[in-house]
């Protein structure tokens, strides 16, 4: 008995924390509402990940819910990537700490404009960052919305450090991301956005 009562105890303690993360997730998508202006947001469940943790996951939605290659996936907290490979029932999102994803992000302080790149065995870090723009440690880093490929206005992370040199065309900004990507287990998929005739595919 005591140990049926253990493993009872246990069951209701994963199912409050999930609980717990699905409501952080409906609390996201009723504070964005711009996010579902013609579409809608997915809840999935993370089924598989790239042992390194900063590559890719696998979440078990797939065409037969609606899912398409490009799409923005979401924590509570933070962009976690896009979708680039989708079969019936799962699909395999690129995280923006992998060195092959590419997002245009902004700045919010200064407002200049970069493109966050994913770095092996390190944070990601935001390049083509202009000379004269005040950047500083804490800043808050943005999906710009440039190219439609992502939403404006997702959170990225903070900048943890910039690197600037006079001989340089521009600064480099090392960036801690909002998402614990080892630790997620619920995501969102934003499947539309706005208008998605001209999406470019997935950066590769």
């Amino acid at each position: 008995l005591a140990d049926r009562l253990t493993v009872e105890n246990v069951r209701l303690r994963d199912i409050e924390i999930e609980d717990a993360n699905l409501r952080s997730l409906l609390n996201f998508r009723q504070s964005n509402p711009n996010l579902v202006m013609r579409g809608g947001q997915i809840v999935g469940r993370v089924v598989g990940r790239d042992p390194n943790f900063l590559k890719y996951l696998v979440i078990d939605l797939g065409s037969n819910q609606g899912i398409a290659a490009g799409m923005p996936v979401m924590s509570d907290v933070g962009l976690v990537g896009r979708i680039i490979e989708v079969n019936a029932s799962s699909s395999k999102v690129l995280l923006i700490t992998d060195p092959n994803s590419a997002v245009n992000v902004i700045v919010q302080g200064s407002r200049v404009l970069g493109v966050l790149q994913g770095v092996d065995g390190s944070n990601p870090v935001v390049n083509y960052l202009t000379q004269d723009a005040v950047i500083s440690p804490g800043d808050i880093v943005l999906t710009s919305g440039l190219g439609e490929s992502l939403p404006k206005g997702l959170v990225i992370g903070q900048i943890l450090s910039v690197r600037r040199r006079d001989y340089e065309m521009f600064q480099q900004a090392e960036v801690r991301p909002t998402v614990n990507f080892g630790r997620l287990e619920l995501v969102l998929v934003i499947t539309d956005f706005g208008s998605t005739a001209n999406r470019p595919p997935p950066a590769r």
